[in-house]
């Protein structure tokens, strides 16, 4: 019986000892399951986790947001940008009824995020849950908390092109009531951007100066920044400077210009750029250029436009020629000319060698053109071009972007009968020398009754 009763004494510890180090295990190990998470998204180990969480996480960004589910379970509270420039979106169960936790297939704005096609279970590592406060930690060494009643953080990975001021969001969990589906949330990009131009009427050739101005209006710094230009059609962009006098050669990249690269800007500071850009052979009149400059980098797209409308003025010149042998110089044609754009109509009278001078004429434009030319034929050219005239006995004459002369050749030629039908000819010559003949034989009969 001793014997027995020692023996039950061995195992009576070793069931405690078990039992100590199952409990050990329950109350340490943190309850968020990573089993079979994805190979290539390991998750920091406890120690590191929360290490992590009491010193403040390292961030680039942060944009307070807001907007909520359409189950009423979730509010956005924030985006930040992490350190290694992935996008981690801050959720807030406000009303703590969230009791399924098993998301998975995250998208943003269409875009299919970090973890996507995942399921629940290998989707962990992609997301935790914080409690109540998020430290962060910026490059300037300021800190801030964001805190909540019961907040998720979701790591969407590389997708700072897609975030916009504006964003839906996607986020499903495995108890279908607990899913997000189209969720609208707005961020505070705490920047704005301006621009204008120096001169919103130009022409072709005109040198244009834009100002562009990018300020924090938010309560923390901005790192990152990149400022941008695009180069619609009809400008080319020369030239970058920040302060009117040192000009940079632009970099330029599918059509946009690199103005300023990870830029950082305090609460309240400002920074301003001015862009030279050239008006080029390929606007035409009346057209409107809108040129956008925009930011980027680790901050979400803010934009700014300045318009510039396009007049191009063409010079061109009447000149009238008469000729022929019955061309009356000394007479005066009137000439009507009006055009299909603007306002434009002219009269007036042109003699021999006269010109007329229109100024201002719309590039682009026809020109109808007629004249009172009876008794004359009439011969039009333009740029070297013959215009031939429609059936209402008009010449319409399009202009290009360049000054071009317009000139009408009157001609008149009479042709006198002479009475000689020279199919007769021949009998002509023949009388010719008979007369011819006739007349040497009377000078000799004549010369030689002068000498008797």
């Amino acid at each position: 019986m001793i014997k027995n009763y020692g023996i039950g004494r061995k195992f009576y510890k070793v069931f405690v000892c078990l039992l100590s180090i199952l409990l050990l295990n329950v109350l340490i190990l943190p309850i968020h399951n990573t089993v079979g998470a994805a190979e290539d998204s390991p998750v920091a180990e406890p120690e590191e986790f929360f290490s992590i969480l009491s010193d403040g996480i390292e961030v680039l960004n942060y944009f307070e947001a807001y907007g909520t589910s359409t189950n009423d379970h979730y509010t956005v509270v924030g985006v930040y940008i992490a350190a290694n420039e992935e996008i981690h979106l801050i959720l807030d169960n406000d009303k703590n009824t969230a009791n399924q936790t098993r998301f998975y297939n995250p998208m943003l704005n269409g875009q299919e995020a970090a973890g996507y096609g995942l399921s629940f279970t290998n989707y962990e590592p992609y997301w935790y849950e914080a409690g109540t406060t998020i430290s962060l930690s910026f490059p300037d060494s300021t800190t801030k908390e964001v805190t909540g009643v019961r907040l998720f953080d979701f790591n969407l990975g590389q997708m700072m092109s897609y975030l916009n001021e504006e964003n839906t969001l996607q986020m499903l969990n495995q108890a279908d009531g607990f899913s997000i589906r189209g969720m609208t949330f707005y961020l505070n990009l705490g920047h704005t951007i301006t621009k204008e131009v120096n001169k919103p009427l130009a022409t072709i050739g005109d040198e244009l100066i834009y100002t562009v101005v990018v300020e924090n209006t938010g309560e923390l710094t901005l790192s990152g920044i990149n400022v941008y230009d695009d180069q619609p059609e009809g400008i080319s962009v020369t030239g970058v400077s920040e302060d009117m006098e040192t000009w940079n050669d632009p970099v330029l990249t599918d059509g946009v210009a690199l103005v300023a690269a990870g830029l950082t800007l305090l609460p309240g500071e400002s920074k301003t750029y001015y862009i030279k850009a050239t008006v080029t052979e390929d606007a035409n009149d009346g057209d409107v250029i809108i040129n956008t400059a925009f930011t980027g980098g680790n901050v979400p797209r803010k934009e700014a436009d300045a318009e510039v409308k396009i007049e191009v003025k063409v010079k061109v010149t009447i000149k009238k020629v008469i000729t022929g042998n019955f061309g009356d110089l000394g007479r005066k044609f009137s000439f009507s000319v009006t055009s299909d754009k603007g306002n434009h109509s002219y009269n007036f009278e042109l003699g021999n060698n006269q010109t007329k001078v229109l100024e201002n004429l719309p590039a682009g434009a026809v020109l109808t053109l007629t004249e009172e030319s009876a008794g004359y034929s009439v011969t039009v050219m333009a740029a070297g071009n013959e215009i031939e005239a429609n059936e209402e006995n008009e010449y319409l004459i399009p202009l290009g972007k360049n000054d071009v002369t317009v000139t009408v050749t009157n001609h008149s030629n009479i042709d006198i009968n002479t009475g000689i039908n020279l199919d007769s000819l021949p009998y002509i010559i023949i009388l010719a020398l008979v007369i011819i003949g006739i007349a040497v034989l009377l000078i000799r009969r004549y010369g030689i009754r002068s000498e008797d």
